[in-house]
């Protein structure tokens, strides 16, 4: 009969563990994890980069403020100028919606300048979209949700400008939303309507 070396079968002894240990089933289970986040972060960065490849949506917007509903008064505890006001509104956000969409903000913002200070932004009313079934609104007589608050008291013979606005969450991504000062991709088609009003009349 042939026998190994001594030493010869000590290093194929050592192999052998070494080699086990290397297999082991946690090893295995290690690797396949570390690829398939490899892969499934590959799949994200691709998916958010696809979008910017689709048509700018075109979103259908009807807006409107009612004069007769406008009730300008002061806060009771803080003491601002408080506008209350009723609105129309129909939209379908659907064209907002793709594989990559989370939710879709939607939100009325008014703007508006005073001697103190300018171009004061305030969102008045805002909703969150969450499945493009739930993308058609359409709104009758709807009062703000927040008063427009004015605290140097400056509201009254003041031109407010109202727009429809909207940010949409990506499932991978960045932000992105309607304004056109902002950086993005994707805009809408056309930019959403703007109804002015002139604050007027006395406080109630």
């Amino acid at each position: 009969s042939v026998s190994l070396p001594r030493q010869q079968f000590h290093v194929s002894l050592t192999f052998f563990k070494y080699s086990n240990k290397m297999h082991s089933a946690w090893n295995r289970v290690n690797a396949v994890f570390a690829f398939s986040c490899s892969v499934l972060g590959v799949m994200l960065v691709l998916n958010s980069m696809s979008v910017f490849f689709l048509p700018e949506p075109e979103v259908p917007i009807s807006f409107s403020i009612h004069d007769s509903g406008m009730r300008l008064t002061r806060h009771k505890y803080i003491g601002s100028d408080a506008l209350f006001f009723q609105f129309d509104l129909d939209i379908d956000a659907s064209a907002l919606f793709n594989w990559n969409t989370k939710h879709v903000f939607l939100y009325i913002i008014a703007e508006y300048n005073s001697t103190k200070s300018v171009n004061n932004q305030v969102v008045v009313w805002d909703t969150i979209i969450e499945k493009k079934e739930d993308s058609k609104i359409s709104l009758q007589n709807t009062k703000v949700e927040y008063p427009l608050l004015d605290y140097a008291q400056e509201l009254r013979e003041r031109e407010v400008r109202y727009t429809i606005q909207w940010s949409i969450s990506p499932i991978a991504g960045i932000l992105y939303d309607s304004i056109p000062e902002h950086f993005a991709l994707t805009k809408p088609a056309t930019q959403p309507p703007v109804v002015v009003q002139t604050i007027q009349g006395e406080y109630t």
